[in-house]
């Protein structure tokens, strides 16, 4: 977890952060990002494609030992957007059960993104 500065929780308090979910894929054929926008988003390298809400994340849990945490994600295919049948039936191929996925919060500015 990172801790914000100063400036940022001024704009947090202020209304000027919009709040974004995210999540990586870490498959056999390589790192796969969404987050819950529009577009595409790029962090730290990573394509994050814009999925809307057609990804949806089971609360998460926590454990005092820090060990791994079951987690459900549901993704939900339409035609003519970023998450299309064909997008989700290539991850289907993929050996994705027990890989790692990391769920993540993006803070944006409303103004600049």
């Amino acid at each position: 977890m990172k801790a914000f500065d100063a400036d940022t929780l001024a704009a947090l308090d202020a209304g000027r952060i919009k709040s974004r979910g995210m999540i990586l894929f870490d498959l056999p054929s390589g790192l796969y990002g969404f987050w819950d926008g529009l577009g595409t988003l790029t962090y730290q390298g990573v394509p994050y494609t814009g999925a809307g809400a057609l990804i949806e994340v089971s609360d998460i849990g926590t454990a005092a030992d820090l060990s791994s945490i079951p987690l459900v994600v549901k993704l939900s295919a339409k035609p003519n957007s970023e998450l299309s049948p064909g997008v989700l039936a290539t991850i289907e191929d993929e050996q994705y059960h027990q890989r790692p996925v990391a769920v993540s919060r993006c803070y944006l500015d409303i103004d600049t993104g």
